[in-house]
């Protein structure tokens, strides 16, 4: 347990550092508030899809005998939006911060966050983990957030259909991101055209600017949200967040138990699961929030502390499963 949980603060650690940095550079006035929507968008419409096409094209063959898990975790993420859109009505939330608190009480940071833990925990369902992260998180994210900003009238400035939202985001530069990766890690060029020396150097040329452009997601995205921290402001919603951290750091790792249960994922396929399941609300959950005015400040303060509980949450999840095992 003691090992777990150092191997946590571990992969924690940096995630703090950044949002540090941030959070220091607008107390010293080098960077300011307004630098965060500019930040955000780079990272939603440059950084995020070269990231996501790299990963695409790297990331393990999804095949039948794998699907399962990534599957199981769309059920829970779907599971878990369903119950906190029920909670949040049933106790009256505010509706300005509903949007946020969905996307960071749903989405866990499965990628920054969870690849590291996975590597360290389960090195030999890394890939898996990645496929997790792709196709059982990422996917499911855009298209959420388009719907939840055009539905409840945010930053669209009126409402429209889900079909609307939706089609805006099968236009958007994400869902071509997703495309292009699955396009280009299914192709296969005639070995006798890759092996031609301007191919090889334009292929490496591409490859190691989409590395560089996927390099500066985690920093930015961290960084702007340091700009968005307000530790003494924003504001009073102590039951909604509450119900948020619950959900994200408890709810949802026990339903992939559940899944897991259900469905006769063992080992460590099932630590896999329940491990992304754990994981603290998405950073990215907070940039989508402030890219369609569905509450930035909530979503920010929800990642941070769930961020900061997951210390605690993750290892104990962790030594659960290990109980389970015996």
């Amino acid at each position: 347990m003691e090992d777990v949980f150092t191997l946590t603060l571990s992969a924690l650690a940096p995630l703090f550092i950044l949002i540090c940095i941030g959070y220091g550079l607008k107390k010293w006035s080098i960077m300011h508030h307004e630098h965060v929507p500019i930040l955000n968008s780079l990272v939603i419409n440059v950084f995020l899809p070269a990231t996501i096409t790299r990963a695409l094209i790297k990331a393990p063959a999804l095949t039948l005998s794998v699907i399962e898990v990534p599957a199981a975790m769309l059920v829970v993420n779907a599971l878990g939006l369903g119950f906190l859109y029920l909670a949040q009505k049933r106790i009256k939330a505010s509706q300005p911060n509903l949007g946020a608190s969905l996307l960071t009480g749903a989405f866990g940071n499965t990628a920054f966050l969870g690849y590291p833990i996975a590597q360290a925990i389960v090195p030999a369902q890394f890939p898996l983990a990645v496929l997790v992260d792709e196709f059982g998180m990422m996917i499911m994210i855009y298209p959420v957030a388009e719907v939840l900003g055009s539905v409840l009238n945010s930053s669209h400035g009126k409402r429209v259909s889900v079909w609307q939202a939706l089609l805006r985001f099968f236009r958007g530069p994400l869902f071509i991101s997703i495309v292009l990766g699955i396009v280009l890690k299914s192709i296969s060029l005639p070995e006798s055209f890759v092996t031609q020396s301007w191919v090889q150097h334009v292929g490496t040329a591409l490859s190691h600017s989409l590395e560089l452009l996927s390099q500066a997601t985690t920093p930015v995205i961290l960084t702007a949200l340091g700009l968005s921290l307000e530790p003494k402001g924003g504001d009073s919603v102590p039951a909604q967040l509450y119900l948020t951290l619950a959900t994200k750091l408890i709810l949802i790792p026990v339903l992939a138990i559940g899944i897991a249960m259900l469905l006769g994922i063992q080992g460590d396929r099932r630590t896999v699961l329940v491990l992304q399941a754990a994981m603290p609300a998405s950073v990215l959950s907070s940039v989508l929030a402030h890219q369609y005015a569905l509450g930035g400040k909530f979503g920010v303060k929800s990642v941070f502390l769930s961020t900061c509980f997951s210390a605690i949450t993750i290892p104990t999840f962790l030594y659960l499963l290990q109980r389970l095992s015996h």
